[in-house]
């Protein structure tokens, strides 16, 4: 087995886990921040095409 099929196995063990604790859930304003730094991100490429 490489090392990538035992890392793969070894978070599948830790994913199925009974201690995971899953992560929380997007809520509206992770939403609103990540449409922000997309927007404002995309400004600066068309701002950086005429420079």
């Amino acid at each position: 087995m490489n090392e990538i099929e035992k890392e793969l196995k070894n978070r599948i063990e830790q994913l199925e886990s009974k201690n995971y604790v899953f992560p929380k859930r997007f809520d509206k304003n992770d939403y609103i921040i990540t449409f922000i730094v997309v927007i404002v991100c995309i400004a600066f490429v068309v701002g950086g095409a005429f420079l």
